[in-house]
């Protein structure tokens, strides 16, 4: 077992375009460091890659693992509102 495996998730959400027929989709991308942390100021590796995705997925939302958590604890909220 590696001790100091470093893991990065990124998610990525695209709405889809239909009028090109471009289909929705979602995908979660899985980045394991297997020597620790890459090194260079904080946050920054986890940057450039998060920049790299989203020129990949061109029109799609690529979120972090915290922003993704962040953004599913606000729809839930916004969704109990109207229960309440």
């Amino acid at each position: 077992m590696i001790k100091n495996k470093h893991i990065l998730k990124f998610y990525i959400d695209f709405p889809g375009e239909f009028m090109a027929g471009l289909h929705a989709f979602n995908n979660e991308i899985v980045i394991e460091i297997l020597s620790g942390k890459p090194g260079g100021e904080p946050r920054g590796f986890e940057s450039y890659i998060k920049k790299c995705l989203s020129e990949w997925y061109d029109g799609a939302g690529v979120f972090t693992d915290n922003e993704w958590k962040k953004r599913l604890e606000a729809e839930q909220e916004f969704l109990w509102e109207g229960k309440e």
